[in-house]
């Protein structure tokens, strides 16, 4: 009988199985490294998420001024400017002829930390918010509420000066808005969130779909403010 050798031929149809394996081993190992390094890096440098807008200082309405883009809205402001809002208050109480009948408005302070354009970097301007209450006695009880909506952070503005605007039909409402600015609409409002976002206190529209033209994919404060400066 003729002994056959078969230890050759056990290895050399091994060695083929045994190399496949590795390298699946290698593949699965790199793509794993590769895996948790882009998770990494997208921790630390990820996107902040979508605009925010919920806030207690929001009213549904038409608005008074609308602007289809971020570069109308800039070119029709009196003031546009990045800065710190504190301070706020209640401001006015505006009493109609029924007790229950009350417009109240809220004033912050607005300290101006660049001066995009038509305000001066360094100066205090006061800005006045119609509040979305009935009485000046909810006003009253929501105004840390109102506070917090508004933030304290890094803010950009589009302002409005509401000086002499009614005058001519009453005097006594000119003298009272004298020196007094708004945000150009509600629109006009954008805060820094603190993983660097954008909320919106002020409005209910979907900014990032009216000015997807202008703001593309960013979505962080400092993103839109870069774009806003380079604005005509």
């Amino acid at each position: 009988m003729t002994n056959i050798d078969t230890s050759a031929t056990s290895t050399r149809g091994l060695r083929p199985r045994r190399l496949v394996f590795v390298s699946l081993f290698l593949a699965v190992a790199v793509a794993a490294v590769l895996f948790f390094a882009l998770r990494v890096g997208d921790a630390e440098t990820g996107a902040p998420a979508a605009f925010s807008k919920d806030s207690a200082l929001a009213i549904s309405g038409l608005e008074v001024e609308s602007f289809s883009t971020l570069g109308e809205m800039r070119a029709a402001s009196d003031g546009v400017a990045t800065g710190q809002v504190a301070n706020f208050r209640i401001s006015r109480v505006i009493q109609g002829d029924a007790p229950e009948d009350q417009v109240v408005y809220g004033v912050a302070v607005f300290r101006v930390d660049d001066g995009i354009r038509g305000v001066e970097t360094g100066r205090s301007y006061p800005v006045e918010f119609l509040l979305p209450v009935v009485s000046a006695a909810e006003a009253t009880s929501r105004t840390d509420e109102f506070a917090k909506a508004l933030g304290t952070g890094n803010t950009l503005l589009f302002l409005r000066s509401k000086a002499g605007r009614g005058g001519a039909r009453d005097p006594v409402l000119a003298k009272a808005e004298a020196g007094l600015y708004r945000a150009v609409n509600s629109n006009g409002l954008w805060s820094e969130r603190p993983d660097g976002g954008v909320h919106l206190p002020l409005t209910r529209d979907n900014v990032a779909a009216t000015y997807a033209a202008e703001l593309g994919s960013v979505r962080s404060f400092t993103g839109v403010v870069t774009i806003v400066k380079a604005l005509p």
